[in-house]
């Protein structure tokens, strides 16, 4: 790679991009260390300066973190779901030492399609509860779920969404315990808006994992869409 000094686009953006494409493709993986300021200043004839401005971007977003007197490593924030086991989210971080937290992006009311229509047992059209939220992982974001929810509980999106779901079940609705269906995992790719909350690039590959929520009576509670980023979420089944 070489760093175009004439292009119109600055050189610490450029050096960005390229650390960032070398964590993508697997050259720089979760937890290593990435080349000095110095190094890199000799490897591209560019400034220390660019270069520190580039790896401070890049710190700020998520991807590298200085360690005092060791050097700037690749990020690790790998969060280890298992599928097989009701384990939420929040709890899963927690045990692998990282701070979750969530923010709500949407809510509202929308029309079943089929696929939502199939998963809840109601007729296409039939309006549902929708939020979109997304989950970080020591302020990284590690995947987007869009949730809709049996008409029976759309006044969910009263509530702040941004707490446990299966708290506010309970609470509001006296639901003691919920079961998952079978997973079902595909390959996707994000589109301009989810690049933009996940802070990667356009048409990223990601692992989009769909299931519907039951109660012990095995009705219906909610069906999720949940799109991780494999380099930040590792899925176990």
């Amino acid at each position: 790679m070489i760093i175009n000094k004439e292009c119109e686009t600055p050189m610490y953006l450029q050096l960005k991009d390229y650390i960032i494409d070398e964590i993508g493709n697997g050259q720089l993986p979760p937890g290593s260390k990435v080349p000095s300021e110095t190094e890199i200043s000799e490897q591209f004839n560019i400034s220390r300066v660019t270069v520190r401005k580039a790896y401070g971007e890049l710190g700020d977003e998520g991807y590298l973190v200085r360690k005092r007197g060791k050097g700037t490593f690749v990020r690790d924030v790998r969060v280890y779901m298992d599928l097989s086991c009701s384990k939420s989210f929040t709890l899963t971080c927690k045990s692998l030492g990282l701070e979750p937290s969530t923010v709500v992006l949407n809510t509202g009311f929308v029309e079943a399609d089929k696929r939502v229509a199939s998963a809840l047992s109601i007729e296409p059209g039939t309006k549902v509860a929708y939020a979109e939220r997304v989950r970080y992982a020591d302020n990284v974001a590690v995947r987007i779920e869009y949730n809709y929810y049996f008409p029976a509980y759309v006044s969910i999106i009263e509530e702040d969404l941004s707490k446990s779901i299966s708290r506010i079940l309970e609470e509001k609705f006296g639901i003691h315990g919920t079961r998952e269906s079978h997973y079902r995992i595909t390959i996707d790719y994000t589109d301009q808006r989810e690049s933009n909350i996940l802070n990667t690039k356009n048409m990223t590959p990601i692992l989009a994992v769909t299931g519907t929520m039951f109660n012990i009576k095995n009705e219906p509670i909610y069906y999720t869409d949940m799109r991780h980023l494999p380099d930040r979420c590792m899925l176990i089944v």
